[in-house]
């Protein structure tokens, strides 16, 4: 299919000047700078932002890595805008917060800390065609998706177009998590808005990943990795085999071969590594990350083909569901805030929730908690 060629090259540390080399070979392997980038273009960077974490915890695009491409980058365009909504509620001082934690100021170009939204659509969509979006992102001339390799708590994997979904502003994610509160019907959710947002090209800081309980509350794992691609479906693809996560469970990526976005057989996506000669096999780059404890011994794969007369029982007992630890609660109410159903309230200083109410086990108050204090628990574990 078209576009469907991954540059796949290691890098060990955050190094500018390596980095500066590795970028600008990834350039090369997708057909060159020049091709790609007009003279003079807007480009606008959507990096992983969630939320403000020391960069070596492996949760956000390291700022070094954001540097170096914009380095690149500035040999065919100074307009360069790094533009991003983290998860929770919006507003300019939260977002400098982040960018604060996260090291990304002082990189050499402008960042949004607040925009206005405008209208994408994605005519084929099937769970949405229309969507509201930063208004920067949609008028890019040349949108990047700069994404961090991790594992999620809800889709198992998050990469270049899981990235998308921070184009969406402030607690209006909190409203697409309660409009599709199944894992198969997200996944679609985020094909149609990865295809209306549409990034031409996608990088993935795989340096320092994260694995168990990401996208922010995992572990940071060295996988010592980068990845590019005009495809950002087949980049995925190859991304989440490369730790472990084959397409068929993965539930995003699995969706959109379904739509033929992509060819669905990661080993017919061709494969380019840093002599911008052809890599035989991904398997020289197997680096397996931990799943999270809210899909694990539950896989996507397996529970699409169990008998309809069980999954009653299966969602009852093998459902994941968040639970506070309250040791490490300290009720400042990011997880309330960020929750799409509303059952988490703060009392005598802890957070509180009320799964009678209905949790969706989306984890967005697991993703938000600052001090790690939200885990997946399950009555059963199973696994097919």
């Amino acid at each position: 299919m078209e576009n469907e060629t991954v540059s796949l090259i290691p890098c060990a540390a955050y190094d500018f000047s390596a980095l500066t080399g590795v970028i600008t070979r990834h350039f090369e392997n997708m057909g060159g700078l020049d091709r790609l980038v007009p003279v003079g273009c807007r480009v606008v960077i959507k990096p992983n932002l969630v939320m403000g974490k020391d960069p070596a915890r492996g949760a956000t695009t390291h700022p070094e890595f954001l540097r170096a491409l914009i380095s690149v980058l500035k040999a065919r365009t100074e307009n360069i805008l790094i533009a991003e909504s983290p998860g929770g509620p919006g507003g300019e001082a939260r977002f400098r917060s982040v960018c604060r934690a996260s090291g990304i100021y002082d990189l050499g170009c402008d960042i949004l800390f607040e925009g206005e939204i405008a209208e994408v659509s994605c005519p084929g969509g099937v769970k949405g065609k229309k969507f509201s979006v930063l208004k920067a992102i949609a008028g890019a001339d040349l949108l990047i998706s700069a994404a961090k390799l991790k594992t999620h708590g809800m889709m198992t994997y998050t990469g270049a177009v899981k990235n998308m979904f921070g184009a969406v502003y402030g607690l209006e994610k909190s409203e697409y998590h309660f409009r599709y509160p199944k894992t198969e019907d997200f996944a679609e959710f985020l094909v149609d808005l990865c295809s209306a947002v549409r990034p031409q090209i996608s990088f993935i800081d795989g340096i320092l990943g994260m694995e168990g309980n990401g996208p922010t509350g995992g572990d940071t794992v060295h996988a010592g990795l980068t990845f590019a691609g005009r495809n950002p479906f087949a980049l995925d693809a190859v991304a989440g085999e490369a730790i472990g996560i084959p397409v068929a469970e993965n539930p995003l990526i699995f969706a959109a071969a379904k739509r033929n976005l992509w060819s669905g057989d990661v080993s017919a996506v061709s494969l380019l590594g840093k002599d911008g000669e052809p890599i035989p096999s991904l398997s020289v780059y197997s680096h397996p990350f931990r799943r999270p404890d809210s899909v694990d011994g539950m896989q996507f794969s397996g529970f699409r083909f169990v008998p309809r007369s069980v999954q009653k029982f299966l969602k009852k007992n093998c459902t994941p569901y968040p639970s506070v630890k309250k040791d490490r609660c300290v009720g400042c109410g990011e997880c309330a805030a960020s929750c799409p159903k509303k059952i988490i309230r703060i009392a005598g200083g802890k957070a509180l929730i009320d799964l009678k109410k209905g949790c969706i086990s989306c984890f967005c108050c697991q993703e938000m908690c600052p001090k790690e204090a939200i885990r997946a628990k399950k009555r059963l574990s199973i696994r097919f």
